[in-house]
């Protein structure tokens, strides 16, 4: 939102903005049509942010510092992977703000390697240290 504002606003050169959560898509500009990196939104991918907030918010809550903790992101396409392997994105510590990154297959796979069957685990509670959530995630992936 307030990006795309201030780009109006001051009447920027850099329009249209563009913004992809799509890294494959983001290198693409990069690499085949430059001119257009100017217009690249600055806004992560939600599961970079995921990390960041994770890394710089979290670390601080439980008093231990971001390099000590480790974010898994479990992400639909491999190059979500070279994304997190970004020098860019990396905490002001330089600790990585997404440290590994599986693929929904590889969890998968992890998941029928180790014989887990989720029917019969327990129920646990909800680690809520953001507050409540609501199901709006759950179609957001749909």
């Amino acid at each position: 939102g307030t990006e795309f504002l201030h780009r109006i606003r001051d009447k920027s050169p850099a329009m249209p903005m563009m913004t992809s959560c799509c890294p494959g898509w983001i290198e693409f500009v990069e690499k085949c049509a430059p001119q257009f990196i100017p217009n690249l939104s600055s806004a992560k991918s939600p599961h970079m942010m995921g990390g960041s907030l994770i890394k710089e918010f979290f670390s601080e809550k439980i008093g231990h510092e971001d390099k000590d903790l480790s974010v898994t992101s479990i992400m639909p396409c491999v190059r979500k992977q070279g994304e997190a392997d970004r020098i860019f994105f990396q905490t002001g510590s330089g600790a990585r703000q997404v440290d590994h990154v599986l693929t929904t297959r590889e969890i998968g796979d992890l998941i029928k390697e180790k014989g887990i069957d989720f029917a019969s685990l327990q129920d646990e509670h909800f680690d809520d240290f953001l507050g409540i959530s609501t199901g709006s995630g759950t179609i957001f992936g749909t």
